[in-house]
């Protein structure tokens, strides 16, 4: 797969953020819930974002994203770019 060098940037940005957070790694099912805020208007997909996302929390947060057994997203354009991240044990209901 082709990653352009911003998703180089963002992908080892993101790892290093949750890396930073020294939280315990999940090795269980987990709830994943994104939200991409961007600065500009600009028409944007969010399953690359996901993808990069996902597979910049392996191994540091996540085991695994196999592990995702639940993913909840949202998008906004409000001014700024950042992404939030929750990650929550997955309980069937």
């Amino acid at each position: 797969m082709y990653m352009t060098k911003e998703g180089k940037t963002y992908k080892e940005a993101i790892g290093w953020a949750a890396a930073a957070l020294q939280q315990e790694m999940y090795t269980t099912p987990v709830s994943l819930w994104l939200e991409f805020h961007y600065a500009d208007k600009r028409k944007r997909d969010v399953d690359g974002a996901i993808k990069l996302t996902m597979d910049s929390l392996q191994n540091i947060l996540i085991e695994n994203d196999y592990q995702v057994q639940e993913l909840r997203v949202r998008k906004f354009h409000d001014g700024q770019d950042l992404v939030k991240i929750k990650i929550l044990p997955f309980f069937f209901i």
